[in-house]
């Protein structure tokens, strides 16, 4: 319920069949994209063989079962599956160009037509979509924030995370950005602080909203701070 995963109930962890037991192609991709939130996870689900050595130095050999970690551009990730009722599946992800994506089939009547099916949607997707950057984390805004009480007068803002838009290769979109700052903020601000937030519109339509953090710290100012300040603009 909190991936939102409406269509799916596990009966045990195993995900085999079991009364009263059901999912979908579309939960099992929401549970695919959460997986791939933990970069520790392609630690394992990339590895295409691995040997165990037993306790008496016998060692066993076992294979990824997801073929296309091998033999997919791209493919780093993802789960095969079967049984009677559900046929063949395969939940698999692929990253090229910083653009990820996630594809799911099920029910398919062999193993070859799951990755068959799979490399298809995947191939279609990169060569008909593209990510665009509509905000970068690593560039500071071009607007300031002030900062009262600091000793600094302003800070830079930037985004917490960046923000991107799948699109179809060639189209224009409508994209418009609002910015959401306060006039000012007091000291002391550490870097990383959250100051405002960046809303993304498509066609109108929100589409994602960007916590923006301070670029840099900004001490309290002190009295000898404040005593400089003043002083500073005294002409003799």
């Amino acid at each position: 319920a909190t991936l939102g995963m409406e269509n799916t109930l596990f009966a045990n962890c195993t995900g085999l069949p079991k009364e009263p037991q059901y999912s979908c192609a579309k939960d099992a991709a929401t549970m695919l994209c959460e997986l791939i939130g933990n970069e520790e996870y392609f630690d394992f689900c990339k590895v295409w063989t691995e040997k165990f050595e037993h306790p008496k130095g016998r060692t066993t050999e076992i294979t990824n079962t997801n073929r296309l970690v091998r033999f997919y551009q791209g493919c780093d990730g993802g789960k095969t599956g079967f049984t009677n009722e559900a046929g063949f599946c395969l939940a698999a992800t692929a990253k090229r160009g910083g653009m990820r994506l996630v594809s799911v089939v099920i029910g398919e009547d062999a193993s070859k037509h799951r990755f068959a099916d799979v490399c298809g949607m995947f191939d279609y997707a990169f060569s008909a979509y593209t990510l665009k950057t509509v905000a970068d984390e690593n560039n500071p805004l071009t607007e300031k924030l002030r900062v009262r009480g600091g000793k600094t007068e302003e800070i830079s803002v930037r985004c917490k995370r960046g923000s991107y838009l799948l699109s179809g290769r060639g189209e224009k979109e409508n994209v418009k950005i609002e910015t959401k700052l306060p006039d000012y903020t007091s000291a002391p601000v550490k870097a990383g602080d959250t100051v405002g937030e960046m809303i993304v519109y498509k066609d109108d339509v929100e589409i994602d909203r960007v916590p923006l953090v301070a670029g840099e710290s900004a001490e309290k100012a002190g009295f000898g701070d404040r005593f400089k300040a003043i002083t500073g603009e005294w002409k003799f």
